[in-house]
């Protein structure tokens, strides 16, 4: 039962931002069946994910640089932010279901979130390790668990969801000015560089008031590109 929980656990921090930026595309929505995909390839992008950023420490390291080092965090945020993107990309490029500029954010979104959810439940079912699955340990674990979950909705998973977000709003104004490619390269370098200072200053240790400051500015601006975007639409 307990680990049923933690997956629960980890699953809701991704599901209730899910439902809040589908509120920006209430007029046309997505198909529910094709953003379930979306999401789902999201998580299961993870796992070769995981193993690209091992292969690339493991290069790194070689080069001499450090783990936790600026460079570091910035080549393992590009592997995410372009594995994330390449997964909504093959699903969504060509459906006749991708027919708007703001189903770019909202595919890119959705992938990310499906990404953190896959991660959440992975740092979840880890507390196991800790605490054992002993009925007298239940309750410190899932205390444990109810921690993590709070910090990780207002940090790693809504990170996933901006820094993508900022991807799509890109390839939605390349798709637009009939310059793609070099668009979504300005988005995944945006992108990449608001997950890597985010992941830099936590592991570093710095106040969480600078991080969750940081991504507390990029939500405006996200929810803005949104706004953008629907005017787009409109006109």
């Amino acid at each position: 039962m307990v680990i049923f929980a933690l997956i629960g656990l980890g699953i809701l921090p991704g599901l209730v931002w899910l439902l809040f930026y589908l509120q920006e595309d209430k007029k046309r929505p997505e198909p529910l069946l094709l953003l379930s995909l979306v999401f789902l390839a999201g998580m299961l992008v993870t796992m070769p994910t995981v193993g690209l950023e091992v292969l690339f420490r493991g290069g790194l390291r070689i080069l001499g640089f450090d783990d936790y080092g600026i460079t570091s965090f910035t080549v393992l945020a590009l592997i995410e932010e372009i594995t994330k993107f390449g997964a909504a990309y093959l699903i969504i490029r060509w459906r006749v279901e991708f027919d708007e500029p703001i189903d770019a954010m909202i595919y890119l979104v959705t992938v990310a979130l499906g990404f953190a959810t896959a991660e959440n439940i992975a740092v979840n079912s880890g507390l196991l390790s800790t605490f054992g699955s002993e009925l007298a340990a239940a309750s410190l674990l899932m205390g444990d668990a109810f921690d993590v979950t709070t910090r990780r909705f207002i940090g790693a998973t809504l990170l996933h969801s901006l820094s993508s977000g900022m991807v799509g709003y890109y390839w939605a104004k390349g798709l637009l000015s009939g310059r793609e490619g070099r668009f979504i390269l300005i988005g995944l370098f945006l992108g990449t560089l608001l997950h890597a200072i985010f992941n830099y200053l936590i592991i570093r240790d710095i106040s969480v008031m600078i991080p969750t400051a940081i991504l507390s500015v990029v939500a405006f601006f996200v929810l803005n590109d949104f706004e953008k975007l629907k005017s787009v639409q409109a006109s």
